[in-house]
């Protein structure tokens, strides 16, 4: 018995079969570039697709993954305690002599300050020394503990803008709240302490400079004496009287003369518009009152209206006894009459709305000549009264020169240097009487809770965090290992052939067991005869296609490969040559898988003489085929030989094929794969078409559609293609009867 390698892992039930795509040999639809489609984002569906085809890989992996996971946050994220003290932060400052003058703070700025405050290493320091101290913390690590509080001790405002929440974890409660209490303390004293050294510091500061400026004004007051002796100044204020009160008329008559000078500009500025507008005609519009109003005075338009009313109520009444309306000749003459008096009237419409208009532009004009003399008067008179200002401002200014001329320029600079310093001085002094005076300011940050030792540790958020890591790696690894498996795009159905690599599905051979799958013969065994039978029926129907095709264009030679290895090209190549066979076709099955052959393994025939033989001249192909067990079936092997020493060439292929011709109805060549050599692209010139074999879950749709581009780009026809590994309900339980009962 002939029997056929395994090539496909899966046993579906028996009468399941997939059906085939419709479609005619060699009508494929155009190729698409090699993963064209793999530019777009994949499906849900695709993904799940994919998980489907490798979801015991997914499961091999994801299991330790996430256990591993769970175990690494457990050991990296133990369980703990967290103690926590509370701090309040006014939001405004306390107001006092030092603040006073100090722009309040932003919140948000005061928050941040606080924090990097308490976590400098001035007081984490000393907390850890006194906290060593105690007998908290062990001596001799302080470093250790510096760096574990620096990222250990946290702060946070989600209490509220003005509540600083500190927060310790670590395995000893009693110890963290014992460290958190010490820091805070270390803290408030620290800021108490230096809000007192700078207060202190300010007092130095200012009584230093109060006795600076005493002895600095008692310098220039005896200087400012000594002057007024040398030039005669007996009554220094009243001088001084008398200079403001001149300086503030020379203020007051300057404002006087600005306000003068602006009116004279809008009185010149009005001029100009009114001279302006009487060198432009005006802009008037006769309302149709005024002119109806005119044309009911004018005798001509009133002679003409009762004229009009009369050629009016004439066309009436010969209307009304007209037998043919307004064609009536009689009508005519009194139509252009009427026609006639209404241009008239029309006319003397016009005529009126002229005379009317040029009226009120008149009118118009008498009305801005008289403004423009208005408007002329008031320059004169503005022009006079800033000629008058301008000169009280010059008699003013003159004045108060008078009155500088006497006191030198030393003896102003003296006198206000004197003034300035006793301004300084007291100002220093009021400061510091102040600050003597003034009470210690409220904290603006106060303790508001103190830490207690925490009860309850994290164990549950760590569980929690656990559990969240391994189903996370765990759903990661299953959707890594989904976008992978879609990423090799492997073909799960005939639609994907048609529409990811533009190929016609020409046949479906459908899942079977191994033992119907291996034998070309009906098996032992009504249930494996039943699958043998859904087999063969299968291939039947690529069968029939071909045999279409060799009526309509003379295909007889086909040749039959894949992209790759292992998608079963061979196994194809044997249920087809049988089908042929049963058909009462003569068929020779010819071995050209040079580089790996079997078709000799399979039908139990030695390897030579075969191919090789006949391309090197040691034989004929009469010489070389072999007759199967299958009725019209022959099998010529690969033969014996080097494939560098007996390359394929053109002219190789050439003569098997001239030795081959007449002598059989179908000839069907089993190639190496198209992608890794060249043998297919060789041989494929030489043959009527190309059928692919693609194996579910196996073939990829890039490799596919480059290895039909290839063979395309050198004219080789492409039949289409024959999905093996299908599902569907096709046959059923009625045929299976059928089958047994005519066996």
């Amino acid at each position: 018995m002939n029997t056929l390698p395994a090539r496909i892992e899966q046993n579906p039930r028996p009468g399941q079969a997939s059906q085939t795509v419709p479609g005619n040999i060699g009508s494929g639809s155009p190729i698409q570039p090699p993963g064209s489609p793999a530019s777009a984002p994949p499906s849900a569906w695709a993904m799940l697709n994919a998980l489907r085809r490798r979801w015991w890989l997914a499961l091999l992996l994801a299991i330790p993954a996430s256990a591993a996971a769970a175990a690494a946050v457990w050991f990296v994220y133990p369980p703990s305690y967290t103690a926590q003290t509370l701090l309040h932060l006014s939001a405004i400052p306390p107001r006092g002599v030092l603040t006073e003058s100090t722009p309040a703070s932003d919140i948000a700025a005061f928050q941040r300050t606080t924090l990097a405050s308490i976590k400098t290493r001035s007081v984490l320091t000393a907390a850890i020394h006194k906290l060593e101290a105690d007998g908290v913390l062990e001596p001799g690590k302080a470093a250790e503990n510096l760096a574990w509080l620096e990222k250990g001790l946290l702060g946070d405002f989600t209490q509220g803008p003005e509540v600083l929440r500190l927060t310790l974890k670590g395995q000893n409660p009693e110890e963290l709240a014992a460290i958190l209490n010490t820091i805070t303390s270390v803290y408030l004293d620290q800021v108490k302490k230096q809000d007192l050294e700078r207060r202190q510091a300010r007092f130095n500061q200012l009584q230093t400079s109060y006795q600076t400026h005493e002895a600095e004004l008692r310098i220039k007051q005896e200087q400012l004496r000594a002057l007024e002796k040398k030039i005669g100044v007996v009554d220094p204020q009243a001088m001084v009287l008398s200079q403001q009160t001149a300086q503030a008329a020379v203020t007051a008559a300057e404002l006087k003369l600005q306000e003068a000078q602006v009116a004279t500009k809008r009185a010149q500025l009005e001029v100009s518009n009114l001279r302006a507008r009487l060198t432009q005609k005006p802009r008037v519009k006769v309302s149709e009152e005024a002119i109806n109003e005119a044309l009911a005075k004018d005798a001509v338009a009133e002679r003409t209206r009762a004229q009009l009313s009369e050629v009016q109520d004439q066309i009436n009444e010969t209307l009304a006894v007209a037998a043919r309306g307004l064609k009536e000749p009689t009508l005519q003459p009194l139509i252009k009459q009427r026609e006639a008096l209404e241009a008239v009237l029309e006319s003397r419409r016009k005529e009126w709305e002229g005379r009317l208009e040029a009226q009120m532009q008149e009118k118009a004009l008498e009305e801005t000549q008289g403004k423009l003399r208005e408007a002329e008067q008031f320059l004169a008179l503005q022009e006079e009264s800033e000629k008058l200002q301008r000169e009280d401002v010059q008699e003013r200014k003159a004045a108060l020169a008078r009155l500088h001329e006497k006191p030198s320029a030393e003896w102003e600079s003296l006198r206000g240097e004197v003034a300035r310093a006793e301004t300084s001085l007291q100002r220093v002094g009021a400061e510091m009487q102040a600050l003597k005076m003034e009470p210690p300011l409220p904290a603006r940050v106060n303790l508001m809770e103190k830490a207690e030792p925490p009860q309850t540790n994290s164990r549950d958020k760590t569980l929690r965090l656990a559990g969240a890591a391994g189903v996370g790696v765990f759903g990661l690894v299953f959707l890594a290992v989904a976008f992978l498996e879609y990423r090799a795009r492997r073909i799960t159905s005939p639609e994907e052939v048609l529409q990811g690599v533009g190929m016609n599905v020409v046949g479906n051979v459908p899942l079977v067991p191994e033992v119907a799958r291996r034998n070309l013969v009906p098996p032992q065994g009504e249930r494996n005869r039943t699958w043998h039978t859904i087999l063969t029926e299968s291939v039947d129907a690529t069968r029939t296609l071909l045999l279409h095709a060799a009526q309509a264009d003379g295909t007889r030679v086909v040749m039959i490969s894949s992209a790759v290895a292992g998608e079963g090209k061979t196994s194809l190549t044997c249920q087809l040559g049988a089908s042929l066979a049963r058909a009462g076709q003569r068929t020779l099955i010819v071995d050209f898988d040079l580089r790996k052959p079997s078709l000799h393994e399979l039908f139990g025939l030695p390897l030579t003489p075969g191919i090789r033989e006949i391309m090197r001249g040691e034989a004929h192909a009469s010489e070389c085929w072999r007759a199967s067990r299958i009725e019209g079936l022959s099998v010529l092997p690969a033969g014996h030989g080097d494939h560098f020493r007996s390359p394929l060439t053109q002219e190789a292929v050439q003569l098997v094929f001239e030795q081959l011709k007449g002598e059989f109805d179908f000839i069907l060549i089993d190639t190496s794969p198209v992608l890794p050599v060249a043998d297919a692209l060789v041989i494929g010139q030489h043959t009527d078409g190309v059928l692919f074999s693609v194996l579910r879950d196996v073939s990829r749709i890039p490799l596919v559609t480059a290895a039909s581009q290839r063979l395309e780009r050198l004219g080789v026809r492409l039949l289409g293609a024959v999905f093996v590994g299908a599902k569907g309900d096709v046959y059923g339980h009625s045929y299976q009867y059928t089958a047994s009962a005519a066996n």
